[in-house]
């Protein structure tokens, strides 16, 4: 593409729920999707068992619903971004079934609401029992086929966001062995999370925060990379992507015991708290199991993905032990974004895990983040809209975009290839040092050997380290970040660690 004034169109890179969610609130301002693999692919949206929590339907209490989060936010979550979110879920929730999504209702004609951990009541609507995310998303994906704004570019990797004057004016793609550079009025990060950075884990495998890469290159502040969730219950099934076993299994009557048919936790805790109690279980010699046989035939009816992956393992859960362990499931941490999704660095919005909204905090209450998928995707569009509408605004104003160079496009090639070797050393160095027990030692010694090994900084890499410098600049142990050598939680006013490429991390609000 030879340099010349172009306005292009809005960008959105990733098409999970939340960046099918943004081109559809955009409708019909045109936009260009993204997606690394084929359309509709592997996405974590996809993957999501539970549903969406809303304060919806008899007896459902926006009050409530903002209480359970901030409780299990541990002092972290942004209480305006909570409050602020949690009052959508009704808008989120018809957004949902305007565009085709169809949720489970009882014998009585409301929904079916289901128990997660962590929630003071059943909040969580959800489709054919632990699917939820697929039949989602199935609906979206045909939603956004049948909108002609929309257009979808598969197999396109996002290697490099472009910047001219500090705004953000396109996007560096892989196209097969093809490099080049699309114009943008502004882009959209919605690629997702990190979980693949960790050995264990129940992300899809690419998901090793290549958003999150994109933005800090270009100088986008990041926050709270720490709080990295672990689903207590993943089944314990070999190498790769674990199935997860959803909390509602839980939330049936199953419970957590160890080899001795000891129940060692509360099984509807939060999230950080199980996990840990499984963890210390496993230190102290102890295998940890799911016992559903008490849940019944209601397993098969509500739970047909947890049946599925089971007896895929020659497991029948109506009958025998499941094998659990925690695996990393979400990153509550992410790119700094306001109300409307809008990061640092102007021209760039950043929606769903990829971003640090503020409502999750130090640990994400079960289900929430379908919600933040939805909302914070049709908050970014009514924003990149007005900003559209608006004439002294930079979005849409025409801008010089010029071709990689051939040594720059290699360049770029080779650091995407090495991003997903390092993998092989960097998953297991950061389940040993940045795993569900962290400290300094660890923590140091694996920045000094990211650093050391990866010079030219692959994404991989670099997301690694940040998480890692984050971890160890929080000296208190809150939520889904625990410190053996910082046990306790630090008293009075919680703070964020603030990052950016190449900085130490600083106290915020």
């Amino acid at each position: 593409m030879a340099a010349g004034q172009t306005q292009g169109p809005i960008v959105i890179v990733g098409a999970g729920l939340a960046g099918l969610t943004t081109a559809l609130s955009l409708a019909p301002h045109p936009c260009l999707v993204l997606t690394s693999g084929e359309f509709p692919g592997v996405c974590a949206s996809d993957w999501a068992q539970g549903g969406i929590a809303a304060a919806v339907g008899p007896g459902g209490s926006i009050a409530e619903h903002v209480n359970d989060t901030l409780a299990a936010g541990a002092g972290l979550c942004d209480a305006q971004a909570v409050q602020h979110i949690v009052r959508q879920g009704a808008q989120a929730v018809d957004f949902l079934e305007t565009n085709g999504v169809q949720f489970d209702v009882n014998t009585s004609g409301q929904y079916d609401m289901a128990l997660e951990g962590a929630h003071g009541r059943p909040r969580v609507l959800h489709i054919g029992g632990d699917t939820s995310g697929h039949f989602i998303m199935q609906a979206i994906v045909d939603s956004v086929r049948r909108t002609p704004s929309i257009t979808v570019a598969e197999h396109h990797t996002a290697l490099e966001l472009i910047s001219q004057e500090g705004h953000i004016t396109g996007v560096t793609v892989q196209h097969g062995e093809t490099v080049r550079t699309i114009a943008a009025s502004a882009v959209v990060l919605a690629t997702g999370g990190a979980g693949s950075l960790w050995q264990f884990s129940t992300n899809p495998a690419g998901a090793m925060g290549s958003g999150l890469a994109l933005g800090l290159e270009q100088g986008a502040l990041a926050r709270d990379l720490e709080m990295v969730q672990f689903h207590p219950t993943a089944l314990f099934a070999g190498p790769g992507p674990m199935p997860l076993i959803s909390e509602a299994v839980r939330g049936h009557g199953a419970v957590l015991v160890n080899n001795e048919n000891q129940e060692f936790v509360d099984s509807l805790a939060a999230r950080d708290v199980v996990a840990r109690a499984i963890h210390d279980q496993t230190l102290a010699g102890h295998y940890v199991f799911l016992d559903a046989r008490a849940v019944g035939a209601d397993l098969s009816a509500h739970f047909p993905a947890m049946m599925r992956a089971c007896l895929q393992e020659g497991l029948d859960p109506r009958l025998d032990l499941i094998p659990v362990r925690p695996a990393a499931h979400y990153h509550c941490g992410g790119l700094l974004v306001d109300a409307h999704g809008r990061t640092s660095v102007p021209g760039l919005w950043a929606v769903g895990e990829v971003a640090s909204t503020g409502l999750h905090g130090a640990n994400r209450l079960a289900s929430n983040s379908l919600l933040e998928a939805v909302v914070t995707g049709r908050e970014a569009a009514v924003d990149l809209l007005d900003d559209a509408r608006d004439p002294g605004s930079a979005l849409g104003t025409p801008r010089a975009v010029a071709a990689p160079s051939h040594d720059h496009a290699a360049f770029l090639i080779q650091r995407q290839v090495e991003s997903w070797r390092a993998l092989a050393t960097i998953a297991p160095l950061m389940t040993s040092a940045a795993g569900l027990v962290r400290d300094a030692q660890g923590l140091q010694g694996a920045i000094d050997l990211i650093e050391h090994h990866y010079r030219s900084n692959p994404p991989s890499a670099a997301v690694a380290t940040m998480v890692l410098k984050s971890a160890l600049a929080r000296l208190e142990s809150r939520g889904g970040h625990f410190r053996s050598d910082h046990p306790v939680l630090r008293l009075g006013e919680a703070q964020h660690t603030v990052m950016a490429a190449q900085t130490t991390a600083r106290s915020a609000r």
